[in-house]
């Protein structure tokens, strides 16, 4: 008989765990439906981060039928792009950059004789050795270029008004290459803070892609881009 007392306490006590668990499950389930639904409605609860002034990334590739000894600054490249208001002025619609990556190509027409041309990072925190390229007759060059860590070109530059020097060619008579520059960069928030002043032939009321170096050859002209 005790026994018997005993195995319906038992019995009782699992029956009343049971439903007990069973009521925490069903209230658990209640709530993650009324969140689901919130959800949907109104959002997610975390709001994520908004950043006014979000990183775009672009590769610009320019062509030159005879390259120069220039020296790419970074007033230069703050001015890739820009709004063109005349035939001969406009503004930037950069505010900062930061290189990623250079990709340069010598292009040797069959009957040219193999020549080089060398490639140095220049300004601060860089090494001093020069990259010689050479391109053989129908041949092609093709290098990959990476700021060095710590140099100007590594970081970022917004200064319009100081040209930091970049990168250098020094030219050995050599014909025609391209160069595709891939860079970070940010668009600027006062577009009319930065003047272009040294355009060229450029349309009116349009995006307009300055000629580099923007302030001093302008020998590379963008590829499938409005110039100016």
């Amino acid at each position: 008989m005790s026994n018997m007392k005993k195995n319906n306490k038992q019995m009782s006590f699992r029956k009343t765990n049971n439903s007990r668990n069973s009521n925490v499950l069903l209230q658990k389930n209640k709530r993650n439906r009324r969140r689901r639904n919130n959800r949907n409605v109104n959002g997610d609860y975390n709001i994520g981060m908004v950043k006014n002034a979000p990183i775009q990334t672009r590769c610009i590739r320019y062509t030159t039928t005879a390259i120069q000894d220039d020296v790419f600054s970074s007033q230069d490249l703050l001015n890739w792009v820009g709004f063109a208001t005349t035939t001969t002025a406009g503004y930037s619609l950069c505010e900062s950059f930061r290189i990623k990556r250079l990709k340069f190509t010598l292009l040797p027409s069959d009957t040219q004789a193999p020549a080089s041309v060398s490639f140095k990072w220049v300004g601060t925190n860089t090494p001093h050795d020069e990259i010689v390229i050479t391109a053989i007759p129908a041949v092609p060059a093709v290098i990959n270029l990476y700021p060095p860590p710590d140099s100007n070109a590594a970081w970022w530059q917004s200064d319009f008004s100081v040209a930091i020097p970049m990168f250098s060619f020094d030219d050995t008579s050599f014909g025609g290459a391209q160069l595709d520059i891939e860079f970070e960069w940010v668009m600027l928030a006062d577009a009319t803070s930065n003047a272009l002043t040294t355009l060229s032939g450029a349309t009116a009321n349009t995006i307009v892609y300055p000629r580099q170096p923007e302030t001093g050859s302008k020998i590379w002209t963008p590829f499938g881009l409005p110039s100016g």
